[in-house]
């Protein structure tokens, strides 16, 4: 019932992260070619990317759940607010997701890698989407979990600030 609700706010979320990622891409590169092409710049694009983009991980695995809790797309884009107000736990949170998601696609790769010695026909691509379904679907749980978990630790903390602020 609501698949292409889910689905809207994935593509929403993937298209405002994409947009977070190009910002200091275009501002160091411009930078980069004014300069003549100094090479700190490609390091210090790489130590603004970093960070960045393990902010924008974990901004993007609360989107879903803020969802399925509001039931609402607009409310769904709350995940960047919370994940900029707190910043380095969704880093930190968005460092764990994303090695744990690397160390979860290397477990069917190294089979599907031996799988397809010498084989390119459709049973030797069948049985290697049949071992890596489970992982991706492992990775989806994850996500959405930890995900849901962030929200709910973020959240949480945000309205005992709020308090506190009223007293």
């Amino acid at each position: 019932m609501h698949v292409f609700h889910v689905f809207l706010v994935v593509l929403i979320v993937g298209i405002v992260s994409f947009a977070i990622i190009l910002v200091p891409i275009f501002v160091f590169g411009l930078l980069f070619l004014v300069s003549g092409g100094n090479p700190a710049f490609v390091l210090l694009i790489f130590l603004v990317e970093l960070p960045l983009a393990l902010l924008v991980v974990g901004a993007g695995s609360m989107a879903v759940p803020i969802y399925v809790l509001n039931n609402s797309i607009v409310a769904s884009l709350r995940c960047f607010s919370l994940a900029f107000k707190n910043k380095l736990s969704t880093v930190a949170f968005g460092a764990l997701l994303t090695l744990s998601i690397f160390f979860l696609l290397a477990v069917p790769a190294s089979f599907v890698g031996l799988l397809f010695l010498g084989r390119t026909d459709f049973m030797a691509n069948l049985i290697a989407n049949l071992l890596q379904a489970p992982f991706q679907a492992l990775i989806q749980t994850l996500t959405a979990v930890g995900g849901l978990m962030l929200y709910l630790e973020l959240s949480k903390k945000e309205k005992e600030e709020l308090l506190e602020l009223e007293f």
